[in-house]
């Protein structure tokens, strides 16, 4: 089996979305990007519910939209199943004949097709709830008998669209543990649309981010996440990127401030990144080793786990590039410095605790 090979185009108003789409047998690959980006039209076209002007989907061989041979295969006969952030089970149907639909809309006897849905009922954790209708489920139930029917029809591909986002806090780590279990158990080639870290670090083998209906970046997702090369996926990643020029003592920004660091490419569009606890803040200059030191305002406190987040902006007249920027202190630490927004600060960090790489094709998106 060969997975998913998809070379999509498709123009809509002045939105235009052109990708290539790889994902080998077997693996799973989260797809990230701010809202408009393309993530919802790539999903939509892989399963049928939307031509694409051109292009040629296949998954395992089998070609299911081919826009120069005019194949379209309907949603039903695609073999793709997909779970939303909505269950969208039939309301009147029981659990066990929700998942129980697939296999019979393929032929399935119903004796065969209810062995087939207990099976998966009991796969995803939700044996119990087979004889209950969706309004005695939980929104967490709902989405676990919403993946056993995804994968009773047994599908060459199974699109994730952001399937924990409507949960609550306490629903979406078992679920996201179950869909991680499954998908290891049965080697499903996956493709998760999702806005949250947690998940693609937790399910992805891949990381592939839409900017504006473009592939910006794609890689393991561990180097995509820890070598952010655009500001999307510094954000999603929790990162301070800095983009500018590569120089031999490091970044160079646009107005010509050099954030030292490891030599970065020459000449090329680079970014600098470093995370928020390697950000000290001070309230008059920072005093002792070389470092790197940016003025700026507080433009925001933000709870973020044991520590607070200060989000800062540019100075009056100073440079843009600083707007963004984070640094996480202690609670104490915020009311030693009485930081509150508005209040002048400087951002220091070291030299050894920035990293330069090339930059993304969107790097200042």
């Amino acid at each position: 089996m060969s997975g998913l090979s998809a070379r999509v185009r498709v123009a809509r108003d002045r939105f235009t979305l052109d990708v290539a789409v790889e994902v080998a047998a077997g693996e799973v690959v989260a797809v990230l990007g701010p809202n408009g980006s393309g993530k919802s039209t790539l999903l939509d076209v892989l399963a049928g519910l939307l031509l694409p002007d051109h292009g040629r989907v296949t998954v395992d061989d089998r070609v299911l939209t081919d826009t120069a041979t005019g194949v379209r295969l309907p949603p039903a006969r695609r073999g793709v199943g997909l779970l939303a952030q909505d269950a969208l089970l039939f309301p009147h149907l029981t659990a066990l004949a929700n998942v129980a639909f697939g296999p019979r809309a393929t032929g399935a006897r119903r004796g065969r097709a209810d062995e087939v849905a207990r099976h998966w009922l009991a796969e995803v954790g939700a044996a119990e709830f087979a004889d209950r209708k969706p309004a005695a489920l939980s929104g967490g139930q709902a989405q676990r008998v919403a993946l056993a029917r995804a994968l009773a029809a047994e599908p060459g591909l199974l699109l994730l669209d952001e399937p924990f986002a409507a949960l609550d806090v306490d629903a979406t780590p078992v679920l996201r543990g179950v869909v991680r279990r499954v998908l290891a158990a049965t080697g499903r080639t996956a493709l998760l649309v999702t806005h949250d870290p947690l998940d693609a670090l937790a399910l992805a083998d891949r990381v592939l981010v839409l900017t504006d209906g473009r592939v910006v970046e794609d890689g393991p997702t561990r180097a995509v996440l820890s070598r952010p090369r655009t500001a999307f996926t510094a954000r999603v990643a929790g990162l301070n990127l800095v983009s500018g020029t590569g120089d031999p003592a490091g970044l160079r920004t646009p107005d010509g401030t050099l954030v030292a660091a490891a030599a970065g490419p020459p000449g090329e569009p680079a970014v600098a990144v470093f995370r928020p606890a390697d950000v000290a803040v001070y309230t008059s200059p920072a005093q002792g080793s070389p470092r790197n030191v940016f003025a700026a305002v507080v433009a925001a406190l933000e709870p973020h786990g044991d520590t607070v987040r200060v989000r800062a902006a540019a100075t009056p007249g100073g440079p843009a590039w600083v707007t963004g920027l984070a640094a996480d202190l202690t609670p104490a630490a915020v009311a030693d410095l009485a930081l509150e927004p508005g209040t002048p600060v400087h951002l220091s960090v070291k030299a050894a605790a920035v990293a330069v790489h090339p930059a993304g094709t969107a790097a200042a998106g």
